[in-house]
């Protein structure tokens, strides 16, 4: 059985995703360039989905944004534009920027936050994408802390985010992206 896409038997993409819920049949093939990729399942998958996807836009850069409340941690998390859901800044990540450098312009524009980034990732978390077509893309993101020093009045997106300061373990509870819990769970014993 050939993988399809709406209705197609063969599918040529420059880049090529396939997911399946079977076990025996892979869960993700891609290749890049020019070439044609023709994919042979399993004939007992029936559930493979092809899709085109951008391989260099699947890396993000974040921030986590904290403080210090009498020697213990906040964290400052945003909401999400469309569907309102808690998240920590983020972007893709550009080749012009580094990644640490990245997620503090990430932090101003979306948190209106300016501080110190460590240069150090804090850790990485995969989630799903949810793009403006309705595609759905899976992201790796590499996390970087901010001490912030200056919380703006005004910033890029403060009429289409709300921001809030909490504890970790409270934020843990709030974000929807369950990779990013154990990052913040273990704040506290990371920032003094």
């Amino acid at each position: 059985m050939f993988a399809r896409t709406k209705g197609h038997r063969n599918v040529k993409y420059n880049l090529l995703q396939i997911v399946t819920a079977t076990h025996d049949c892979p869960i993700l093939i891609s290749i890049s360039g020019t070439k044609t990729l023709w994919v042979r399942l399993p004939e007992s998958s029936t559930s493979c989905v092809c899709q085109p996807h951008r391989m260099s836009k699947t890396i993000q850069c974040a921030a986590l944004p904290y403080r210090l409340i009498d020697g213990q941690p906040q964290v400052m998390l945003v909401t999400s534009r469309e569907t309102r859901r808690w998240i920590i800044p983020k972007g893709w990540a550009k080749k012009k920027f580094e990644p640490c450098d990245m997620a503090a312009r990430e932090a101003f524009e979306e948190a209106g936050v300016r501080g110190s980034i460590d240069p150090t990732p804090i850790g990485e978390y995969r989630y799903m994408k949810r793009m403006a077509d309705g595609d759905s893309i899976a992201c790796e993101v590499t996390v970087f802390l901010l001490r912030v020093e200056e919380e703006l009045t005004e910033w890029p997106e403060r009429r289409q985010r709300e921001r809030q300061w909490m504890a970790p373990l409270e934020a843990a509870r709030l974000v929807s992206d369950t990779d990013l819990v154990p990052i913040l769970e273990r704040l506290g014993s990371t920032v003094h």
